[in-house]
């Protein structure tokens, strides 16, 4: 396979080996034969993009061992074995993008980053509300749901005053999440657009797994396996009980990944955060240390 010049390779994912016109082998290491192929899934990036990434870590003393995309890191944290030999999709909604990552018999089938997150729902509340953006983020987290239907009392107010002392108005907080489920619903419609594109809609017998800080919407479940017609469940990160309890959280899915995804693949021979602030070995007691200090 041939990379334009400007891309660089990420993962080379393989999904199966193929030893003499044999094919689905996982694991051929010891095996004979005469001729051996390979079906693998390639992800690659723009080197400029890349470039950027190195020259921001170099500037902040971080050691670049390698890159692995979001939806893949935040996958490792919150999917099971089984889950990913049954088919399922894990959707990262984070601040400026929406990540998929849809598995099946174990392997990563599909990849796709959307350029729409929990940022445009707050964008979208300022403009509504015709308040800052830093009001409307405090509105969303505090007041925010994500369908309209599931609200209990139709006529609560929001006095903004108690949020922004700059602030006169009062408003519905039925307003407020209808703006927030009419951009959750786009956000859904997109999801299904790019399942629907590899013959997955509606056909993923795990269903979804909602990770990012978007994830914690009230009732975000709900629309989201009426909008998709799958199962749906919030992700936590597992392998995290001896850590710190703060990050067993949807939030930090993509973070608690990448630390998984450099043990278990050996890149951590140890890098340095900010001045020599930690050393993060291949272990989990250094991660814990290394976690702690992230804490306020």
């Amino acid at each position: 396979m041939a990379l334009p010049a400007n891309q660089e390779i990420l993962h080379n994912l393989p999904h199966e080996f193929i030893i003499d016109g044999m094919g689905g082998l996982r694991d051929v290491v010891g095996m004979n034969g005469l001729r051996l192929e390979a079906n693998t899934l390639i992800l690659h990036g723009s080197s400029a993009h890349l470039k950027t990434l190195d020259k921001c870590m170099e500037e902040n003393d971080i050691d670049v061992d390698g890159y692995v995309i979001s939806p893949i890191a935040a996958s490792r944290a919150v999917l099971t074995k089984r889950q990913k030999e049954l088919g399922v999709a894990c959707i990262d909604i984070g601040g400026g993008t929406t990540d998929i990552a849809v598995y099946e018999e174990g392997n990563l089938i599909y990849s796709s980053i959307l350029p729409i997150g929990g940022d445009n729902i707050t964008n979208d509340l300022a403009i509504g509300l015709r308040v800052g953006v830093d009001t409307a983020e405090r509105v969303k987290r505090e007041y925010g749901m994500a369908r309209a239907s599931d609200l209990a009392q139709k006529r609560d107010a929001i006095d903004l005053s108690q949020i922004d002392p700059n602030e006169k108005e009062v408003v519905l907080r039925k307003d407020v999440v209808e703006i927030m489920e009419a951009r959750l619903n786009e956000i859904f419609e997109l999801v299904n657009k790019s399942l629907k594109k590899i013959g997955k809609e509606a056909y993923l017998p795990a269903g979804i797994v909602l990770v990012g800080g978007s994830a914690k919407i009230p009732h975000i479940v709900d629309l989201c396996r009426d909008k998709l017609r799958l199962a749906t469940q919030i992700g936590f990160p597992h392998d995290v009980e001896a850590m710190v309890g703060s990050v067993d959280d949807p939030s930090y899915a993509t973070a608690l990944g990448l630390i998984f995804w450099g043990i278990e693949e050996g890149e951590f021979g140890g890098f340095s955060i900010g001045g020599g602030l930690s050393s993060v070995n291949n272990s989990v007691d250094s991660v814990k240390k290394w976690l702690r200090n992230l804490l306020p």
